[in-house]
């Protein structure tokens, strides 16, 4: 999965430097990146070997995918040269995911960034990140942290932390894909929210393939997706199914339903339900 990432990341390098990769980071915080002062010492002529330069780094990552981390610290300080702080971080960001064992240096390296910005406030943020993952307990203060986000209303910083714990804490991807979810519908992105919800149902289903005594419980979960979603054609489908699959060893699914088609003020078809599963 890594060097398909790593793959699929350097090809964007080289196609569309780095827009791809900065619209996948939705929580990367909204900064104002000051306008870059030119050096004293910069000429026209420095400045165009610096983009010689960056192309010439991008190069190297999409043909020498096995130094690729030691290209990604040259190009981002080369966008640092260039005025674009924003690729740099971007670049940092992208290198927590594919090298989870390196992610505290990548969070200083940032936080580096924004507090020659003058922004102390992320910087800070980053530099208890990067501290949080080398100590014990780490676990413990991330929790503390995320709690805190939540309490001030932090969506930005939530929905980076999300991000990042998607990608680096697979056994828990189902758990990050619906709270990213919840956050961009909380925040009005219903477009980018569904497409998340979809993608939660699609593993729902793959997970019953392979824990087939479970089909009825992940079922009941894809049903409720779709029902928070607004997709009442395709929740009830999925009612229909754990009907099926229930037979007649009880009524939970018929209950399941009733309720469902109550909700939707369908009392008659939801009675009906409820006698059968008395």
């Amino acid at each position: 999965m890594e060097s398909k990432l790593k793959k699929v990341f350097n090809l964007v390098l080289l196609s569309f430097p780095l827009v791809a990769i900065q619209a996948f980071f939705l929580a990367i915080p909204p900064v104002a990146f000051p306008s870059p002062s030119p050096s004293p010492h910069s000429t026209p002529s420095n400045r165009a070997e610096i983009r010689r330069e960056i192309i010439r780094a991008k190069l190297k990552m999409a043909h020498n995918p096995g130094s690729a981390a030691s290209n990604r610290s040259r190009l981002a300080k080369l966008y640092l040269k260039a005025g674009e702080p924003e690729k740099a971080i971007t670049l940092y960001r992208y290198g927590i995911i594919v090298e989870s064992d390196r992610a505290s240096n990548y969070h200083r390296k940032i936080g580096d960034i924004y507090k020659r910005m003058g922004r102390e406030d992320l910087a800070g943020i980053e530099y208890n990140l990067a501290e949080s993952g080398r100590k014990p307990g780490s676990g413990r203060r991330l929790n503390r942290q995320i709690q805190k986000w939540e309490e001030e209303g932090r969506d930005d910083l939530l929905l980076q932390q999300y991000l990042f714990l998607l990608w680096t804490k697979r056994e828990s991807r189902n758990v990050y894909i619906r709270k990213i979810a919840r956050l961009l519908a909380e925040r009005g992105d219903k477009t980018e929210a569904d497409r998340y919800y979809r993608w939660l149902i699609k593993i729902y289903r793959q997970q019953a393939g392979e824990k087939p005594e479970r089909t009825l419980d992940y079922t009941y979960w894809i049903a409720d997706i779709y029902e928070g979603i607004g997709d009442m054609a395709s929740a009830e489908r999925e009612y229909d199914r754990a009907i099926e699959i229930e037979g007649e060893s009880g009524g939970r699914a018929l209950i399941k339903k009733a309720a469902f088609l109550a909700s939707l003020e369908e009392r008659d078809r939801a009675l009906e339900l409820y006698q059968r599963a008395e």
